[in-house]
């Protein structure tokens, strides 16, 4: 005597770990925003590190170049005196770039362009030497950034930016005039 329920008892496994795979996947994203806004530094710099590791060294072949939205950010290590390449999100803005910074104010590479004063960008192809990077208010420089990085950052509560500013204008300022 067979019941209909124990005849296709595998076929529940494959729903099973569906529901288990978004489950899952829910729970992380959830978990993950609260503690982003809640500031949790220890959750924050446990990103970073991995961030790091793994997710800017997937980045590094196309930041920088034509058709990226990664800018890469060249400083000089504070204790070590050795050269990073760091990719942002960047974006221009009159008399220079705008960045978030994502992890706050303790990130490296934030830290490292503040103790030496200058630094470099590379962005849609092109190298800029930079000066010591000045805070920007949050809601305005948000605003400035296109819909889906709003959309992004604001998701995340990101209201940290740094404004950095070209030692030569001239090629940003020709590329602005010439969109407008």
């Amino acid at each position: 005597m067979h019941y209909a329920h124990q005849r296709h008892w595998w076929m529940t496994i494959p729903a099973f770990l569906l529901g288990l795979w978004i489950g899952f996947t829910l729970g992380l994203r959830l978990i993950t925003r609260m503690l982003w806004r809640r500031d949790d530094q220890l959750f924050m710099h446990q990103i970073a590190q991995f961030n790091k590791r793994w997710t800017n060294r997937a980045i590094m072949p196309v930041a920088g170049h034509r058709s990226s939205p990664y800018a890469l950010i060249e400083h000089t290590g504070r204790r070590s005196g050795q050269l990073y390449a760091t990719p942002v999100i960047t974006i221009p803005v009159a008399g220079g770039f705008l960045i978030p910074l994502v992890y706050g104010e303790t990130t490296d590479w934030y830290r490292n362009l503040q103790a030496a004063g200058s630094g470099a960008l590379q962005w849609h192809g092109n190298r800029y030497q930079i000066g010591t990077p000045e805070r920007v208010d949050g809601a305005p420089a948000l605003s400035a950034f296109p819909l889906f990085w709003r959309w992004q950052l604001g998701r995340y509560g990101i209201t940290r930016f740094i404004k950095v500013t070209p030692m030569e204008l001239s090629s940003i300022d020709r590329r602005q005039r010439q969109s407008r």
